[in-house]
């Protein structure tokens, strides 16, 4: 079932490796005069989708293999079509540079094509029909997990307008044999040159609310402690969820919650107190807010834990998550 979303993330992981390649030879390509003419340079070859140019301006000991971009079938072929119409409609303006001896800070402003939303809404589409096929007892062959991919990515940039957004990036660069090279192509360069796709398969952890495919959720600030029947201390944390989705459903088929207490995963408790341990379980309609409470064991009343909520099911090793710390006073 990760097959048909693999084959996306590969396309454009392939496009981030061969960024982070160099040359095998620099000489070949002196002279680059200035750091603002490389980062220049490098940017104008990206909005021709010119791979093997972007890698010459690229700091490396490593050669790039620029012919790992030729996409391996029809839907790879698709997704990164798609990327290259967007790299070409991506713009930019080099604000300052800073030199210091052998190295540079070259500021960009980037105005580019947001694809968070329409990747996302294709990864719950491939994820949709997959799971489907296999509760029903239906194996997909490769082909049609292509196919699958292919009709989802397409159904999408076919109804969803081009959303701009802007973001200013530092772009580092030194000097190698006389020429200024960009020493590497950092997280937030290469989430622009991959329309958001870096932040939709590795996103940044949301701070006590956010919102996780079709649903938002939010840790409460006030954590009751109490201690299970051994006498060991238990965190009751509630959560504040809203289902935005166009079914009824529950909390606990739709969060994975996790609470760590010095790197450590704590256990789910049972408790002698009273707290509302079925509401978790309450399906809710669409459109509805409501509260839960989960029940975890401390290994002690001293050290801060940490709480977090991931969707269920996601295709990510890194999914979307909401975090929350908790400190005893």
């Amino acid at each position: 079932m990760k097959r048909a979303l693999s084959i996306s993330i590969t396309c454009v992981f392939l496009l981030v490796a061969v960024l982070l390649f160099g040359p095998p030879n620099l000489k070949q390509y002196l002279p680059f005069p200035s750091p603002q003419h490389t980062v220049s340079s490098f940017l104008n070859a990206a909005k021709k989708s010119d791979f093997e140019k972007m890698s010459s301006y690229i700091a490396s000991d490593n050669a790039g293999d620029v012919s790992k971009l030729d996409a391996e079938d029809e839907t790879e072929q698709y997704f990164l079509d798609y990327l290259k119409e967007c790299l070409l409609k991506m713009s930019y303006e080099i604000k300052s540079t800073e030199v210091t001896g052998e190295s540079a800070v070259v500021t960009v402003h980037f105005k580019y094509i947001d694809s968070s939303d329409l990747l996302s809404s294709v990864v719950k589409d491939v994820l949709t029909q997959g799971l489907s096929s296999v509760l029903s007892g239906t194996e997909l062959t490769d082909e049609q997990q292509n196919a699958m991919f292919t009709d989802a990515i397409q159904k999408y940039r076919e109804s969803a307008a081009d959303t701009y957004v802007e973001s200013t990036v530092d772009i580092s660069c030194k000097k190698v044999d006389g020429a200024w090279l960009i020493d590497s192509v950092n997280d937030d360069l290469g989430n622009i040159l991959t329309s958001n796709f870096i932040s939709v398969t590795s996103p940044t952890p949301q701070y006590g609310s956010g919102v996780l495919g079709n649903y938002s959720v939010s840790i409460d600030d006030n954590c009751d402690i109490a201690h299970d029947y051994d006498g060991n201390p238990v965190a009751i944390v509630t959560y504040n969820w809203t289902n935005n989705s166009a079914n009824a459903t529950n909390f606990e088929s739709i969060f994975n919650t996790q609470v760590f207490q010095n790197g450590v995963e704590c256990d789910s408790a049972f408790l002698s107190v009273d707290y509302d341990s079925s509401s978790a379980t309450k399906n809710i309609k669409p459109g509805t807010s409501f509260s839960v409470q989960k029940a975890y064991t401390l290994q002690d009343n001293k050290d801060s834990f940490d709480v977090e909520v991931t969707e269920f099911l996601s295709l990510f090793n890194n999914p979307p998550m909401v975090t929350q710390t908790f400190e005893f006073n």
